[in-house]
């Protein structure tokens, strides 16, 4: 077999890292097992849960039952801005813990699509609103029915 670390005794063959010097280290999964996934990773079927798993009315009915603001105090009337953080504790009530990432990208997406006002592209507070009960006319225009 070839020598070994006993000497004269081949109980254990050297690796190819003892025969050349560099420290032999265990493989990675002997000294640290595979971690499992963060609770916020959710797995639908076999694959990563991706936007579209999350239906559009869930997410604007979470919107919806956010308390916001509108004229200095506290709201749920539909001009009512909602910070992103209390429509995602909502949104996670229904769906279960959500990644920050997808939760962004899936208002991303509604904004794109004229259906969720507010700041939708970037991580600052949100602001989101329902886009059909907005009352200003320059921040949510109404969407183009031919879909152009």
């Amino acid at each position: 077999m070839g020598r070994s670390h006993t000497g004269g005794m081949d109980l254990v063959p050297m690796s190819v890292f003892e025969r050349t010097g560099a420290l032999w280290l265990p493989p990675l999964a002997e000294v640290r097992p595979e971690p499992e996934l963060p609770a916020t990773i959710r797995i639908v079927g076999d694959r990563r849960m991706q936007c579209k798993d999350i239906p559009d009315e869930a997410f604007l009915g979470a919107v919806r039952r956010t308390l916001g603001w509108a004229s200095g105090k506290r709201s749920t009337a539909g001009e009512a801005w909602r910070m992103r953080w209390d429509v995602q504790a909502e949104l996670e009530k229904e769906t279960g813990p959500l990644p920050l990432n997808l939760f962004l990208a899936k208002a991303r997406r509604l904004g794109r699509r004229r259906l969720l006002g507010g700041c939708t592209d970037c991580l600052c507070r949100g602001d989101y609103h329902i886009a059909v009960d907005c009352p200003w006319p320059t921040c949510c225009p109404p969407r183009n029915p031919s879909g152009a």
